[in-house]
């Protein structure tokens, strides 16, 4: 039986694991059924203001948007940059990382990676020229760019702003530096997938005096209830029904994911534009802050559990993410070296043999058509690494069940 039509029997059984699945427990579906009732919880929006801002500390500044793109967008704007400016960006990032940058009016300049995916010094210094004006810096995956501080040293001595993007990297802190502290602005998000799992919403954080009166000044437009609500009961209703259900839509959908393909949802197509971010957002954004501790928990301890399983395995050319500086929102295999394609297809294979999602990370910019046009410096790294890189679930709500599966997948490659 091929792996993938074993794959499709289990989907189509009910009988796997999902990559994705909101950690959320009765209050949040009360707080979802509330909303949809019509109450438009507006009061959560000065509530989850208010605990990001203790979070953070009272040096910064805090501005609720309704997504990771638009915080980024609000943030280019903030920054009040001379049109047509070039924006540094890793190469090997989503499309709602580029998009905003486009939209604010700016030119995009894609920068090489290192080792954990994170934008390598060396290859920001070779993208400088006088056009060069801000650099957006993200912690991939939870995983604290090793670079950064050589990053945000080398741009605030040739006057280029700092974005930093901890949209993968709420909680994150390393060598005694937490999140947003290299960034002039810094960029979050709650949507999916990401640390504060959701169906939206962004907020952008600043500390520096000039920035925050923008910040404070900066208009929004106001959210469109009915499209969110049409939002809201896609995404609730992808993850409120059954395993079996989901199963069904997945074969559907032919979405039994690829090693080099975009991850789901990463089309380029949402709105940029800076809205205000509505109340359901803020409240199931709130509700997720709240369980971050024992979130963060359970994702180090099944990433742990993750490595222990894959070193029995002994492959070869695997590499794995650093356990130090990572919040493991993302727990990626990545396969380096001779017969990394090899090692890569066959773990790939033997998951989804078992019944365990895998997702792609990021099909690289440069190689996508609405982006193929963009400056760039030498890609090698990106080009070296991306089509043999994908995640495993680390979710915190990974069960016995999901374990079982993953244990047996991983048996059959060892003999056991």
């Amino acid at each position: 039986m091929s792996h993938r039509f074993a794959a499709a029997l289990r989907l189509a059984r009910g009988a796997w694991t999902p990559f994705l699945d909101p950690y959320w427990d009765g209050e949040d579906l009360a707080v979802i059924d509330r909303y949809v009732a019509g109450d438009r919880l507006e009061s959560e929006v000065s509530a989850l203001s208010k605990a990001l801002g203790d979070g953070l500390g009272p040096d910064y500044r805090v501005r609720l948007v309704g997504s990771g793109r638009a915080a980024i967008r609000l943030a280019l704007d903030v920054a009040a940059l001379p049109p047509g400016s070039e924006v540094a960006l890793p190469a090997f990032s989503c499309a709602g990382v580029i998009d905003p940058v486009i939209a604010a009016g700016h030119r995009p300049v894609l920068v090489d990676c290192d080792d954990h995916f994170n934008i390598a010094m060396a290859s920001l210094a070779a993208a400088e020229s006088p056009s060069l004006k801000a650099v957006i810096l993200p912690h991939l995956g939870g995983v604290f760019a090793r670079d950064g501080v050589a990053i945000a040293e080398w741009a605030r001595a040739r006057g280029v702003l700092v974005i930093e993007d901890a949209a993968q990297s709420f909680g994150l802190s390393w060598n005694g530096l937490a999140m947003g502290a290299l960034g002039d602005l810094t960029v979050f998000s709650s949507g999916l997938g990401k640390p504060l799992f959701g169906p939206g919403g962004g907020w952008v954080a600043s500390r520096h005096s000039d920035l925050v009166r923008r910040l404070t000044d900066a208009k929004l437009a106001e959210g469109d209830e009915a499209a969110l609500r049409v939002h809201l009961a896609a995404f609730v209703g992808r993850y409120r029904v059954g395993r079996l259900v989901r199963g069904w839509r997945l074969l559907s959908l032919a979405a039994a994911s690829r090693i080099g393909s975009e991850a789901p949802g990463d089309t380029g197509a949402d709105d940029t534009a800076p809205r205000s971010i509505m109340g359901i957002e803020a409240a199931l954004a709130r509700r997720q802050l709240a369980k971050w501790p024992e979130i963060a928990t359970r994702r180090r301890g099944h990433a742990g559990r993750w490595r222990e399983l894959l070193t029995k395995v002994g492959f070869a050319t695997l590499r794995l993410p650093p356990e130090d500086g990572n919040v493991f929102v993302k727990f990626w295999a990545s396969f380096a070296g001779q017969g990394a394609a090899g090692e890569a297809a066959r773990l790939k294979s033997a998951l989804w043999r078992s019944g365990v999602e895998t997702e792609p990370l990021y099909r690289p910019l440069h190689l996508r058509a609405p982006y193929a046009g963009c400056r760039r410096v030498d890609l090698g790294r990106t080009e070296a690494l991306w089509s043999t890189v994908y995640s495993l679930p680390v979710r915190p709500n990974l069960a016995t069940t999901d374990w079982h599966r993953i244990t047996h997948a991983l048996g059959t490659l060892t003999g056991r």
